[in-house]
């Protein structure tokens, strides 16, 4: 009985051992730093390759202002030009701008980003989106988000007509 309780007592020690060895880490350490001027590279280039995509292509020669590409760019890019020491605006926050302005300036004459193909009211929610989109890529260029306020009504126009159809 006396080696039955010393081997139990033995193999408890040892599985003991086994999951604190098994489950202790190394530490691991992470980085403190990143690359912002690589991090502005990668941003540039997806958005470059976003304007450019057929697929994105919109009437009036503008492009799509996609919540999955050109929102995150429009809020993170601006954020990396003081650590890159850029005093402007990228070439492609530029164009991302002007396209918007282009889109609002032109609001009643451009097409929705989407039509209705097989989706009940796919162009009005799509407009709506856009609406939100062009307010927040202007507001984030607060210097150059004059434009905003020069044409307040174009952008709330169908956010207000949607909040009264209950949409």
């Amino acid at each position: 009985m006396k080696r039955v309780l010393q081997g139990i007592c033995l193999l408890t020690m040892l599985t003991g051992v086994l999951f604190v060895v098994g489950c202790s880490h190394p530490e691991t350490k992470v980085a403190n730093t990143w690359n912002q001027k690589t991090a502005a590279a990668y941003l540039d280039q997806r958005e470059s390759w976003w304007m450019d995509w057929p697929v994105a292509a919109r009437d009036h020669e503008t492009f799509c202002v996609s919540c999955h590409t050109a929102v995150p760019y429009a809020l993170s890019r601006p954020a990396l030009r003081g650590a890159l020491g850029e005093q402007a605006p990228s070439l492609n926050e530029r164009k991302l701008l002007e396209n918007v302005i282009k889109r609002v300036r032109l609001w009643k004459e451009v097409g929705p980003f989407y039509h209705d193909e097989g989706y009940d009211h796919k162009a009005d929610e799509s407009r709506g989106t856009e609406a939100i989109l062009n307010a927040l890529v202007l507001a984030s260029h607060d210097a150059e988000g004059k434009e905003q306020r020069r044409h307040p009504d174009r952008i709330r126009e169908y956010v207000v007509t949607a909040a009264d159809d209950g949409r």
